[in-house]
């Protein structure tokens, strides 16, 4: 006993000399065990410090974590703080580690409370074995506490909404504007159609913050009896960008009205604030009302201050076809005067994807094509679109296949080209027989668009990188071009439904969107898109609903 006591005494004085100390003893810090030995000091000034080197080191103090437990129920205040401030750094998400702060939740001291809650917020979908004590600290005299106890409760899905949201609505009622704002965030998270209720009530709150999370409920859930289209027009015109942003944004969610929004969004498009403006173009689009009516919005948004907005009229003006021909000018200038190249590179996508009524701008891609680098690989394929006397620029995108920076976006323009593209089918075909090689997805869905001669093996490539034969990257990018690819939806459907039900989310979700895609050919996708309203990730829930939407919608 005598021994063990001047063991943890003669520790204690090494930790103080080092930790107090530093500079002089940088060569010899305590190890993890020393300063573990130390949190048993008699000494409250020597745990003091033990703990606090451990919250500094909390990246290599895994070996810590049942030290730390034990010193959450110390007698020293700051002891317990940082233990309970440290503990989910070192334990991840831990049955134990979530009972030690469910235990330091309920601390009398504030500080202690406040470092548990925080540290709940952080443990991930483990907090549930807290969660009764959680809910309980939402009526902490502390806004703090109050605070982290709703971030906590953001790790919740729809099956837990039952239990939760009774306390989630007391919880409206705070003073708090923070405390009002986490709550919503749980509530955006529990996915559920009493959120939209809740949402809409929300939309008068003070707080811009509560005001952008109801929105965003509302954008994501879809319209509601609940909330008439006319509460969202008036968070149009609120003195808040971001309120302005989200509530156009939202607009998108009532297909039903967009012939009636179309004058709104083009007006919002006007605004002076740059996101805004770009929330407009794309709700817009979203909304399937780009044509002739939008084109003096785009010819001033592409030329705009703010590269947000110039990038969202890129993407709209792609759309438009024909009725671009007025904005070539307005492309052409944006060509040559946009200082950064990935703009650049865009705005020549932006004129490919045009084709013929895109000729007037064949001089200036003509100077870029013979660059070198993603520009001219972009200003290749543009030519090669505009022009089909243009075929030998089709050599310089099968150059680029070389290229590590540019060969993804080379395979795409080659599958953009599609016959047009015929000469580069044997370079195309080689990747796709490489084995482990990335390239091959995008060259397997390029084949897929040059020519039908092709289709067993591409199918066959794309088929093995959707089941994951060659690892989550590849089954990711397989599911993102199929998107491209619309004659490849039937087939694609089984494996993209299997997909559905994979462990990477990653890819779960890119199955979803691309399933959203390819529209009613995906209906035998429905029960398996259905079934994610379920799971615990939001995003996977949100794709599947989208999704889901989109398939029944067609």
């Amino acid at each position: 006993m005598r021994r063990r006591i001047l063991t943890a005494a003669l520790v204690g004085i090494a930790v103080t000399a080092l930790v107090a100390h530093g500079q002089d003893g940088a060569d010899a810090k305590p190890t993890i065990p020393e300063l573990v030995a130390s949190l048993r000091s008699d000494d409250t000034s020597i745990r003091q410090k033990a703990v606090y080197a451990l919250w500094q080191r909390r990246d290599e103090a895994a070996d810590a974590a049942p030290a730390l437990a034990v010193a959450i129920r110390d007698r020293d205040d700051y002891v317990r703080t940082t233990a309970a401030k440290t503990l989910p750094y070192v334990v991840s998400g831990s049955a134990e580690s979530v009972a030690d702060l469910d235990l330091a939740l309920r601390d009398e001291r504030v500080d202690v409370r406040i470092a548990a809650a925080k540290g709940l917020a952080s443990v991930g979908p483990a907090m549930r074995g807290a969660l009764t004590t959680i809910l309980g600290a939402l009526d902490d005299e502390d806004t703090q506490v109050r605070t982290g106890a709703a971030g906590a409760l953001a790790w919740l899905g729809p099956d837990d909404a039952d239990e939760v949201m009774p306390a989630l609505r007391a919880a409206l009622d705070s003073e708090d504007a923070g405390v009002r704002q986490w709550v919503m965030n749980a509530v955006f998270t529990l996915d559920v159609p009493e959120g939209v209720t809740i949402a809409g009530e929300c939309l008068d709150d003070p707080s811009p913050l509560v005001r952008d999370r109801a929105l965003a409920i509302i954008a994501s859930s879809g319209p509601d009896p609940a909330v008439p289209l006319e509460r969202i027009l008036l968070q149009v015109g609120d003195g808040q960008w971001s309120i302005r942003s989200a509530a156009l944004k939202s607009l998108a969610a009532y297909p039903g009205s967009a012939e009636r929004l179309v004058p709104v969004l083009l007006w919002s498009a006007g605004d002076d604030h740059g996101w805004v403006r770009a929330a407009a173009i794309g709700t817009l689009q979203s909304l399937g009302q780009l044509d002739a009516r939008a084109v003096p919005v785009l010819r001033a948004t592409l030329g705009d201050k703010e590269v947000i907005t110039r990038f969202a009229a890129l993407t709209a003006t792609r759309s438009l076809g024909d009725d671009a021909a007025p904005l070539i000018d307005a492309l052409r200038a944006q060509l040559l005067a946009a200082t950064n190249k990935l703009e650049r590179s865009e705005v020549a996508r932006t004129l490919g994807d045009l084709g013929g009524v895109a000729a007037g701008a064949v001089p200036e891609l003509t100077k870029l094509a013979d660059g070198t680098g993603m520009l001219a690989v972009s200003s290749a394929y543009a030519l090669c679109a505009i022009d089909e006397g243009e075929a030998e620029r089709v050599g310089a995108l099968v150059t680029a296949l070389d290229d590590a920076m540019t060969q993804q976006a080379a395979a795409r323009y080659l599958g953009a080209l599609g016959p047009r593209a015929v000469a580069a089918r044997p370079a195309l075909l080689e990747r796709v027989d490489t084995t482990g090689g990335i390239l091959a997805v995008p060259a397997a869905a390029a084949l897929l668009r040059i020519s039908d001669q092709d289709d067993v093996v591409a199918r066959g490539t794309l088929t093995r990188a959707l089941e994951g034969a060659a690892g989550p990257q590849r089954q990711r990018l397989a599911a993102q071009v199929l998107r491209d690819v619309p004659r490849c939806a039937a087939w694609s459907v089984p494996a993209l439904t299997a997909a559905l039900h994979v462990d990477e989310l990653r890819v779960r979700r890119e199955a979803a969107s691309t399933l959203g895609v390819l529209g009613t050919v995906a209906q035998s996708a429905l029960p398996a898109l259905r079934s994610l309203a379920t799971e615990r990730d939001f995003a996977l829930r949100t794709a599947g609903r989208q999704a889901i939407r989109a398939i029944e919608r067609e």
